[in-house]
């Protein structure tokens, strides 16, 4: 491996993930199994030769309300151009397909939580076209 920073979080006992950019760093590799197609740019999108839909996510914490999901491709740029104006910059943003959701009814995430609940569930409904 020629990745320290990949060395220092897999040698860790126990395994942990200490924060959003480390979360990141696996996710790009594809350690957490199935993904979407991701770029680290826009430029990386357009050399890809995708023309679908994307979404972007941030890669330091982004209010919810800032999130855009299922953006034409033709309309990326100035999402990117709204999201720097707020103080996010390219590097500050991660890409990636948009999937298909016209059926989801809730988006969440699972943790692992110290103490006597050994994992927790967040979700919400209001990403899935619900009030």
């Amino acid at each position: 491996m020629d990745n320290p920073e990949l060395e220092a979080i897999l040698s860790r006992n126990p395994r942990k993930i200490m924060n959003k950019r480390e979360s990141y760093l696996l996710y790009e590799l594809g350690l957490f199994g199935n993904k979407p197609r991701t770029w680290k740019s826009y430029d990386e999108i357009i050399k890809s030769g995708w023309k679908g839909n994307v979404s972007i996510r941030g890669k330091k914490t982004l209010d919810r309300n800032d999130v855009p999901y299922n953006i034409p491709l033709g309309m990326v740029k100035e999402k990117i151009r709204e999201l720097n104006q707020k103080g996010f910059y390219e590097t500050d943003l991660a890409f990636n397909e948009a999937m298909p959701d016209d059926h989801l009814l809730i988006q969440g995430e699972v943790s692992l939580l110290d103490g006597w609940h050994p994992h927790a569930l967040y979700y919400g409904t209001r990403c899935c076209g619900n009030p």
